[in-house]
């Protein structure tokens, strides 16, 4: 976590958490927001998950939405506003706006591949064992756990050793 907390003290403007289901990647994100310094001491730090630019029966998140509605607004020193979905819902959910100046961290499966034009300055792939994250998703969301383990965790590995999302982190971090 000090690590991407040194890297906002250099100046850093996108930050991002990949790994896979139940890994740990929200609760990471969590605490590196708690940690950080916001306005007026620092210049804050937004937190976007990309589970807000899911919509059912897609596979993945929308990388162009995520450009358009977030990147394009900051880089143009103007607020940006994007409007929350989730992959289980067929209606959107409530808008978010991340002010001019702040810094973003963004969370979920598949972070290592942002949108075209769209670098981070620091990545993190936070690996854990197939055990602790089924203990983690099972404890997680109970109602859901069946959809998670015969749906999205087959495309999760097929992803994983497709893409092999480690390699071009530029720090893993593996949790228990």
């Amino acid at each position: 976590m000090a690590w991407l907390l040194d890297a906002l003290d250099q100046g850093a403007q996108w930050l991002a958490i990949d790994g896979l289901g139940a890994s740990g990647k929200s609760t990471l994100a969590d605490r590196v927001l708690a940690a950080a310094p916001q306005p007026p001491i620092g210049r804050g730090l937004a937190l976007v998950h990309l589970d807000d630019f899911t919509r059912p029966g897609t596979v993945g998140w929308e990388r162009d939405r995520f450009r358009e509605q977030v990147v394009d607004p900051l880089r143009a020193g103007t607020t940006a506003r994007y409007q929350r979905w989730h992959w289980t819902s067929d209606e959107p959910g409530d808008w978010v706006e991340i002010p001019a100046a702040s810094a973003v961290l963004v969370e979920g499966i598949g972070a290592t591949e942002p949108p075209e034009g769209v670098a981070w300055d620091r990545l993190v792939w936070l690996a854990a064992a197939p055990s602790v994250r089924t203990r983690r998703a099972e404890q997680r969301d109970p109602g859901r756990f069946g959809c998670w383990s015969s749906t999205w965790r087959p495309i999760e590995d097929e992803w994983f050793v497709r893409a092999q999302p480690w390699r071009i982190a530029d720090l893993v971090w593996v949790a228990n």
